[in-house]
């Protein structure tokens, strides 16, 4: 642009549609490297949409960031760094105690600086979750 072109700035077109159909979502399931077997009860309820959740976001959008979803994403990083769940970009089993030590460090510190804020579901989750990851590191450092 020269000096002598006028700055026009730019503009925005919404071309979103009103009312459109909303893309489909994407279940646990259907995602590669998900282990259900390994996931724990409180973990499974925890990160199950809610119907109050499609009510707030409309139904569309991605999953709410909440306590439970940062609690399952850390677990699941933890089983994998334990080798319980095989890696999801190689397909195998791969064991690293620091980094499981790390993820399983971080959820105590969640636990420690998010007491008395939780619900009586957050808090038995996260409970159990330590508690299965803990003996699980234990077990592993044995071998």
């Amino acid at each position: 642009m020269s000096e002598s072109d006028p700055d026009h700035g730019f503009s925005v077109v919404d071309r979103r549609r009103r009312g459109a159909e909303a893309p489909p979502a994407v279940s646990r399931a259907s995602v590669p490297g998900a282990a259900p077997s390994t996931e724990s009860a409180a973990v499974r309820e925890a990160s199950a949409p809610k119907p109050e959740d499609s009510e707030a976001t409309g139904g569309a959008g991605p999953p709410r960031a909440e306590l439970a979803s940062l609690c399952a994403m850390l677990y699941s990083d933890a089983l994998m760094r334990l080798g319980q769940v095989p890696d999801p970009v190689t397909g195998q089993p791969q064991r690293d105690l620091e980094q499981a030590r790390f993820a399983i460090d971080l959820l105590g510190v969640l636990r420690q600086k998010t007491e008395g804020n939780r619900t009586p579901q957050e808090s038995s989750m996260l409970e159990e979750i330590l508690a299965t990851l803990q003996m699980a590191y234990v077990r592993a450092n044995r071998r």
